[in-house]
């Protein structure tokens, strides 16, 4: 992403991992404390992830594809 100065690139890593790992850390409190309970939000929120996500690296493909990478 920074070789070919990727606009979305902030977001992508900044914002989208980020946000992941805070919300993993926070799981894995819960799991350790024995209080982890997989609701509807967590499901909902892992899901979420991961379709913004796959949304996102469509996003980077195709910028790198435009740059001619393969």
């Amino acid at each position: 992403m920074a070789e070919h100065d990727y606009p979305g690139r902030h977001n992508h890593i900044d914002v989208m991992h980020d946000h992941l790992l805070e919300e993993l850390a926070k799981l894995r409190l819960d799991l350790h404390s024995g209080t982890l309970h997989l609701n509807a939000r967590t499901l909902r929120f892992l899901r979420d992830w991961m379709v913004s996500h796959i949304q996102a690296d469509k996003e980077l493909g195709a910028f790198l594809n435009s740059k001619g990478v393969r």
